[in-house]
């Protein structure tokens, strides 16, 4: 790897310790009564996009190689911690909300990989088989089965409006299956950069929508939902742009953005 794309994701990796730190130390000195909606959210939304990002580079990462589900893993395990500690939430409601974004958007990047549209788009390597292999299904159903295990004792989960659930869940998906879409098209960076924070904002509306907030409340919802997708818009094009995440047509012979 080039020396510069090292330097570069090293200065990447250090801001997004730095972040986490920060937001760690900040729900450590609050109690939950302090909490706004806004100030949950924009918690999950920080280390959902990482997990996403952990994910992406794992399933359509340049060179892809098994050890990488490590990462996901890490990142996974990571946020339940920093979340448990903090009192923010549950193991098992952590769980469910980080783990299961992951596979949502695993399986929304498996599906979009095996697509003539893609095989077009991305113009690296051969097109797979609609087929999954003996690993990837035993790894989905012995996700799956974890998932409805721990589900059970998801408190907040289960007593949540499931619209809610779903839309923050598959929205975060969406949008980071998008994330990747923007980064193999012709678009200048500054229109790809624009275009997926307009769709995190139709992300964001159409979330309120499903949610069924009144007119009355849809602005306070908006604005705390909006910042939701947005914060994990920032950390997506980021690492997208800067950081060799995935085969991208931008990217110099040297790999470099």
């Amino acid at each position: 790897m080039p020396q510069r794309s090292l330097v570069t994701i090293g200065l990447l990796l250090l801001t997004t310790a730095l972040v986490d730190v920060a937001a760690f130390r900040y729900m450590r000195e609050h109690t939950l009564d302090d909490f706004s909606f806004s100030g949950r959210v924009l918690y999950s939304a920080l280390f959902i996009s990482q997990i996403n990002l952990a994910t992406i580079w794992v399933t359509v990462g340049p060179r892809p190689s098994h050890w990488r589900w490590g990462a996901v893993v890490l990142a996974t395990l990571g946020a339940v911690w920093l979340s448990t500690q903090s009192g923010f939430r549950g193991f098992s409601d952590a769980f469910v909300i980080f783990a299961g974004t992951a596979v949502i958007l695993w399986l929304m990047l498996w599906c979009l990989m095996r697509t003539s549209f893609w095989w077009r788009l991305d113009g690296f390597g051969e097109r797979p088989s609609w087929q999954f292999s003996l690993r990837q299904l035993l790894l989905l159903m012995t996700l799956l089965a974890l998932l409805i295990v721990v589900l059970k004792d998801a408190h907040e989960i289960m007593t949540a409006n499931v619209a809610d659930v779903i839309s923050f869940m598959g929205g975060s998906a969406f949008l980071a299956l998008t994330a990747v879409l923007m980064e193999q098209t012709n678009l200048h960076r500054f229109v790809r950069v624009g275009s997926m924070f307009g769709i995190a904002l139709v992300i964001s509306a159409l979330s309120c929508l499903v949610n069924s907030t009144s007119l009355a409340n849809f602005m306070d919802a908006y604005t705390a939902i909006g910042s939701f997708f947005l914060i994990q818009t920032g950390v997506l094009t980021v690492w997208l742009t800067l950081g060799p995440i995935v085969p991208s047509k931008h990217m110099t012979p040297n790999g470099d953005v």
